[in-house]
């Protein structure tokens, strides 16, 4: 019996390799939508590949990723909210292109207070999440946080990029809002 299978691309930024999965239609579903099984998912992909000398474009079928994850779905797994990890799951979300906007407009018109230190981290964010709300985007405190670092690390690795000569520009979509408020 044939099953459909889509094919799920998981990238392992530590080792810069990228992992092409081919996973029943449930399960890239469930990996699109829930990070922790995709955390999972990219493992043991990566366990996998180094017993296999994974190359940078590694492809595992379905049946050996799924019956790893389904023989023992936690082995070699750390629980993303454990301590260690660095990060936790509550941070893990994905952004519209018009909420990535509205952030960084919101954060344009109130950078001001922050960086003169008239108000605490904490309750900046808090704000900027607030505003997120009202118009229509849940995001917490945290994730807006850490958005905007990563888009500041994102702008300046285009910038740093761009400005070598012989290189082919980077564009992204973000770059003129960027500049607006000049993130450096």
């Amino acid at each position: 019996m044939d099953m459909e299978t889509r094919e799920l691309v998981l990238v392992d930024v530590e080792h810069k390799k990228q992992y092409k999965l081919m996973l029943s239609v449930e399960d890239h579903a469930r990996a699109t939508q829930d990070m922790a099984f995709a955390s999972t998912l990219l493992q043991h992909a990566v366990i996998n590949g180094m017993h296999n000398n994974a190359t940078e474009d590694h492809t595992d079928s379905a049946a050996d990723v799924e019956a790893a994850v389904h023989d023992n779905p936690t082995e070699g797994y750390t629980e993303p909210t454990s301590p260690q990890s660095g990060y936790d799951t509550d941070d893990l979300c994905r952004w519209s292109f018009e909420g990535v906007t509205l952030l960084l407009n919101l954060y344009g018109e109130k950078q001001d207070v922050l960086v003169k230190g008239k108000v605490k981290q904490k309750a900046f964010w808090n704000s900027i999440a607030e505003l997120m709300a009202k118009h229509g985007y849940t995001y917490t405190a945290s994730q807006c946080k850490t958005k905007l670092a990563t888009l500041k690390r994102q702008y300046k690795k285009v910038k740093d990029h761009n400005k070598v000569s012989g290189n082919d520009r980077k564009d992204w979509p973000y770059l003129e809002v960027s500049i607006l408020y000049g993130y450096t």
